[in-house]
């Protein structure tokens, strides 16, 4: 066993460092800077590697642990705490909190009581083992994926108690993955492959190379999934922007665009035309309950220009959509994909429900990961905080980009991308947790001041959102 700090993790110290010294609440900012590295090491321990996200986030969770500390020291000499806000343990964030209690209990418990189902374990190649699962056994996935679980809703309570300025911290993830990625298209010669291809965790297997470009991450669906997120939160941040942000977001968007064009992926044609039927739906549903005779012939007026510039630009169109989706749906990879999410129901079943444990099953799907790990309790937990803190943030004006782009986020995982450790999911949801947490614990004079109590608590898990 060794630790390397790599080039990257030294930028990513050396940041930390300056946060803490200047200013701690700027975590958060350092935070969203590190999503696009979700697949670079920033320490490299043996055969494992911890991207910089999880590295900030450790951090992160040592500063919520102090902050609740001298939280309740100040509370015992009467005193009113002047750093972090308290977290109320009700609807969603109550579900959240659940959620990860629940899973580590059944990741202690179920590789034991279910021992010998046929499984896909994490580093055995989903291709491989379609005809001839893995007996179901402890590894080392067992104790990884539960540390994400744990630390990421760790990382969202911190933002819980220490919440970001502004919601806008989201674009330095945006905007330094996008940076990045164009130096990497248009300067290939000087790009530092091995510095971002530096996760053990990752490249054990293989390094895709070829003429679909994926940035920083492993694979261009990576990268497709990191587009899907940032496309939705610039469109939606665009129509509430003021007119210099909004030439701003104007240039991010066709950058965003460019770049899907260049990596020519389906998760995040996926992820956007869910995020794109959602906004329409919403649309028409607001127009047509409260809109005008005028507000209805310019939405009709306006869907008509989209589908008209769709049949006139159709090989275009046709070339990165619907030409791609054929393309995916005859691919074997997706044959094994629909396969192992297949399984996941076995496992299911196998285990009455109950789950085999968080890092146990790796089909190809978020949900199917959720189903087969931490059987229906636990993927209903999930679900209840990921859509309460979704309603709420499509409901507020101040965080409605954000939860667009966890929307586009939760379509690309739930359907395509398995792992529960992606950055943006805990970023994005911790940013929805902390405004949903405030509207919690406003001054409200119909609230019990002395606390809530366990049916209430109860309660709020079934009340939305």
């Amino acid at each position: 066993m060794f630790s390397i700090l790599t080039p990257i993790g030294l930028a990513f110290l050396v940041a930390i460092i300056v946060c803490l010294a200047v200013s701690p609440r700027s975590l958060t900012w350092l935070l969203s800077a590190a999503v696009p590295f979700s697949h670079t090491a920033m320490v490299v321990v043996g055969s494992n590697g911890l991207s910089p996200f999880w590295c900030v986030g450790l951090v992160a969770v040592a500063r919520l642990a102090y902050l609740q500390i001298r939280r309740v020291l100040r509370l015992r000499h009467s005193q009113r705490p002047r750093h972090g806000r308290p977290v109320k343990l009700t609807g969603a964030t109550l579900a959240l909190a659940l959620f990860a209690l629940y899973g580590a209990v059944i990741t202690v418990v179920g590789p034991a009581l279910f021992r010998g189902v046929g499984v896909i374990t994490p580093r055995g190649g989903l291709d491989s083992q379609i005809d001839n699962f893995t007996p179901l056994t402890y590894t080392t996935s067992n104790v990884a994926q539960l540390a994400y679980v744990v630390v990421g809703v760790l990382v969202v309570m911190y933002l819980v108690t220490e919440p970001p300025r502004t919601v806008r911290v989201i674009e330095a993830a945006i905007i330094a993955g996008f940076a990045i990625t164009l130096f990497k298209h248009f300067l290939p010669d000087l790009w530092p492959q091995a510095w971002f291809d530096s996760n053990p965790s990752y490249y054990y297997h293989y390094i895709f190379d070829g003429a679909r470009e994926r940035g920083p991450f492993a694979e261009p669906s990576l990268m497709g999934m990191f587009l899907g997120m940032s496309l939705a939160y610039l469109v939606a941040a665009f129509w509430r922007a003021r007119t210099a942000d909004r030439v701003l977001y104007g240039v991010l968007f066709l950058i965003g665009v460019y770049l899907y064009s260049v990596s020519y992926t389906g998760t995040a044609l996926l992820s956007l035309g869910g995020v794109a039927g959602v906004a329409v739906l919403c649309l028409f549903w607001r127009i047509l309950r409260h809109g005008t005779k005028r507000a209805r012939l310019v939405f009709l007026a306006c869907t008509a220009a989209a589908v008209a510039l769709a049949l006139i630009f159709w090989n275009t169109v046709s070339k990165y959509s619907v030409d791609l989706v054929i393309e995916k749906l005859g691919s074997d990879s997706f044959a094994s994909r629909n396969a192992s999410n297949l399984n996941s129901f076995h496992v299911l079943m196998d285990s009455f429900g109950l789950g085999v444990g968080l890092g146990s099953d790796r089909p190809s799907s978020l949900f199917f990961v959720l189903l087969s790990c931490v059987g229906i309790m636990g993927t209903a937990l999930f679900l209840r905080a990921s859509a309460g803190y979704l309603f709420h943030g499509l409901g507020t004006h101040v965080v409605s980009p954000v939860a667009w782009a966890f929307l586009a986020q939760l379509i690309a995982q739930l359907v395509a991308k398995p792992d529960i450790s992606m950055p943006g999911l805990w970023l994005l949801m911790g940013i929805l947790a902390a405004s949903y947490n405030q509207r919690e614990t406003a001054p409200d004079a119909t609230k019990d001041s002395g606390g809530v109590s366990i049916s209430a608590r109860a309660q709020s898990l079934v009340k939305f959102p």
